[in-house]
């Protein structure tokens, strides 16, 4: 640099180049601005710096919020985020000191950036803190974020994202939040990852509540069905006058099949195991199902007994169809077993 870049002792338009050294002997790397009075920079350590001819009173403001924002880089998330925040400073305090507006308000204002960022990292959800990583969770689903991402740790969190978005598919609320908590909690062992299964805790716990979930959906789902169907039954039984007395038998007997199979349904809530991770559609669809063949089974028995292919002597008792229907609609194979057993014997 010859005494023509020389301005009042000072560099004029910083002329520095990358590699250059700067006025307090540091090694420049990568220059993020200059102007003819100041320069802002980053030093081969990493370091972020600037220098200015004269620095301006409505400046400091902003060189204040500069440094409160360096105070964050010791901090644990604050060394995870390292980077980030530092490109923010500079980016920043290059607003400040190219600003035409130089109020208070305005020199504040290019600093808000900035702490949103700061403000958003620190309010998550941090569900496992490691050596520069942690992992948190964010609209139910767990994220990471590593200052320096090793193999090992990306190789874990390639499966637990996985088991992550498994769990929201089926699960909400605080089953979603245990099974992420369970996930994370896992990373204490990534480094056995490769040897053993570090997320058997999480895949059990997860897929029991999964079950549990898709039961109550499909038990739900079966209630509501039913008593809807049960509802319009007996609304034609009673109103629909016109109907000759075979149909009212069919319908009386079509509402028995229904509440047999909601008997059913309810009586085997134990043992009844959906498939885990079954779409909501499909649940649903088991479940509307289950009803209709209440209703099939249980208007097949008025019909069977008058066309005496079943029940005949108890064509005339309404009681008795009754009570087959109800039967029928528990047990969907009574019905099938009944007409093959009679259409047997006939020889049909």
């Amino acid at each position: 640099m010859g005494v023509d870049d020389l301005k009042n002792g000072h560099p004029t338009k910083w002329v520095y180049s990358e590699g250059d050294k700067s006025l307090d002997g540091s090694t420049i790397s990568h220059i993020v601005g200059r102007e003819d009075d100041f320069i802002i920079f980053f030093c081969e350590d990493g370091a972020l710096s600037w220098e200015h001819r004269e620095i301006p009173e409505w400046a400091y403001a902003g060189i204040e919020q500069f440094e409160k924002l360096n105070c964050k880089i010791p901090t644990y998330l604050g060394q995870i985020h390292k980077k980030d925040i530092k490109a923010w400073m500079a980016t920043c305090l290059l607003s400040v000191f190219r600003s035409r507006c130089h109020d208070n308000q305005t020199i504040l204002a290019c600093f808000d950036d900035a702490w949103d960022y700061v403000n958003e990292y620190e309010s998550r959800d941090i569900l496992f803190a490691g050596e520069g990583f942690y992992l948190f969770q964010k609209e139910g689903l767990l994220l990471l974020q590593s200052s320096k991402l090793e193999p090992e740790i990306g190789k874990a969190f390639t499966e637990a994202s996985y088991l992550s978005q498994k769990a929201k598919h089926s699960l909400s609320g605080e089953s979603l939040s245990q099974a992420n908590r369970l996930i994370a909690s896992a990373f204490s062992d990534y480094e056995q990852f490769d040897s053993e299964d570090i997320f058997s805790e999480a895949k059990s716990y997860i897929e029991t509540q999964v079950r549990e979930a898709a039961k109550i959906s499909y038990l739900t789902v079966s209630s509501i069905v039913a008593l809807v169907t049960c509802i319009v039954l007996l609304l034609v039984y009673y109103q629909a006058d016109s109907l000759s007395a075979n149909l009212r038998s069919i319908v009386l007997c079509g509402f028995a099949g229904v509440v047999g199979a909601l008997v059913s349904v309810l009586q085997r809530s134990s043992t009844i195991q959906p498939e885990p991770f079954s779409s909501t559609l499909l649940i649903t669809f088991q479940g509307v199902i289950r009803v209709f063949l209440g209703i099939v089974f249980g208007a097949l028995v008025p019909i069977c007994a008058s066309a005496e292919i079943a029940l005949g002597l108890a064509q005339d008792n309404v009681q008795a169809l009754f009570i087959v229907s109800f039967f029928s609609g528990v047990n969907e194979r009574f019905i099938p077993d009944l007409i093959e057993k009679n259409v047997g014997k006939s020889g049909l």
